[in-house]
């Protein structure tokens, strides 16, 4: 065990092996790549740590010379984790010969968590009591498996779904999975990694700084950001592996580690998320990105998405504006541009409903309702 850091940590320290709780994690995202669900894992693993809840989260092997504890800190997490690689966890085997070689530990473990639909799917077919995190249903739905999963849950051997949006929690609902077992749980946001941005400057918005965020592709919104460097009036950066065409006239930046996120919304005037309605996921969208512009304090300008305006309200912590309308996101910017109230209204008020939505909030919430934890501690 980790030298003690916190009081938390302190408890545990001394603690019997026997009152920790103990959670399994399985998860089937390569370490090695930067993608949003490896942030949304190693995030909710180290706040279940923060919670006193011993997590073990095995993932499929890296590279041989991949330095993986660097590449964790890299991605913003501050605790020392748990991470097992295990070559049974290749979507090759289709999960089949991890359940069955760890079995018994599986079976030991207080509880058992996974974000992976197949691998829930086994873990059910071997009798085997987890719970399932879901981050998107039409992919359950286009793969034939909502039938099996609504069956094991209603069974118990699925017992808890945990949803990112109201809108997939209502289509499993409806599928028949059981709504007391089903909670609606968003991404998060690690909230003291932007205490140290600066302050929103209402001043600064004669000519704003846009940043973006992400991949750099047509159905995140790069036409959007065509039409508003064609004005000329706006300095617009765009963070992120470029995969088509950007215009001449903005600034473009490579990838960046997570850790770093804080420093580019620090360097923010307004943030823009014109995520279109053809992206793949744009029916469960929960972007951790949101949560992000929202800590850092600075207006946000968004897809009006059903999913997103779960999360945001509009004129009250963002503008929510019709995605493909490119004359309507100039509009937007121009409001916020002449009116600076507004403008320190959204930031304000993002910045104070972000705290709802930390890393640890969320895992408590989770903790709870799986049974790691007492209800209201």
């Amino acid at each position: 065990m980790p030298a003690p850091q916190s009081l938390t940590d302190l408890m545990l320290y001394f603690a019997p092996m026997s009152q920790i709780p103990q959670l399994i994690y399985l998860g089937r995202v390569r370490i090695h790549r930067s993608r949003a669900n490896l942030i949304q894992t190693l995030h909710t693993v180290e706040a279940f740590e923060q919670l006193g809840v011993r997590t073990t989260l095995y993932l499929p092997p890296w590279r041989r010379n991949f330095d993986a504890t660097q590449w964790i800190h890299a991605m913003g997490i501050d605790r020392p984790l748990d991470v097992r690689p295990s070559q049974l966890l290749h979507p090759r085997w289709h999960f089949w010969p991890f359940v069955l070689r760890h079995r018994r530990r599986l079976r030991e473990a207080d509880q058992v968590y996974t974000r992976v639909p197949e691998i829930s799917l086994a873990l059910a077919s071997a009798d085997i009591p987890h719970h399932l995190e879901v981050h998107e249903t039409d992919p359950i739905i286009t793969r034939r498996q909502m039938d099996r999963l609504v069956q094991y849950h209603q069974q118990g051997l699925l017992r808890c779904i945990v949803t990112t949006t109201r809108v997939d929690a209502d289509v499993l609902i409806h599928a028949g999975a059981h709504p007391d077992r089903t909670l609606v749980g968003p991404n998060g946001v690690d909230v003291e990694a932007f205490s140290d941005v600066s302050p929103f400057d209402p001043h600064a918005l004669d000519r704003p700084r846009i940043v973006y965020i992400g991949k750099v592709t047509r159905n995140r919104g790069l036409p959007i950001f065509h039409a508003l460097a064609r004005t000329g009036r706006y300095d617009i950066t765009l963070v992120g592996d470029q995969e088509d065409h950007a215009p001449a006239a903005v600034h473009l930046v490579p990838f960046v580690p997570h850790r770093e996120v804080p420093q580019w919304y620090g360097r923010a005037d307004l943030a823009l998320m014109p995520y279109q309605p053809d992206l793949y996921h744009a029916k469960s969208i929960c972007p951790i990105k949101l949560f992000e512009a929202m800590a850092a304090g600075r207006p946000i300008i968004v897809s009006n998405l059903k999913p997103i305006a779960e999360f945001v309200e509009h004129e009250k912590t963002a503008l929510l504006v019709e995605p493909t309308d490119a004359q309507a996101w100039i509009d937007a910017v121009e409001r916020l541009r002449t009116d600076r109230d507004l403008a320190v209204t959204l930031a304000r008020n993002a910045k104070v409903q972000s705290a709802q939505h930390s890393w640890l909030n969320r895992a408590k919430r989770i903790a709870e309702k799986i049974g790691l934890l007492p209800l209201n501690t």
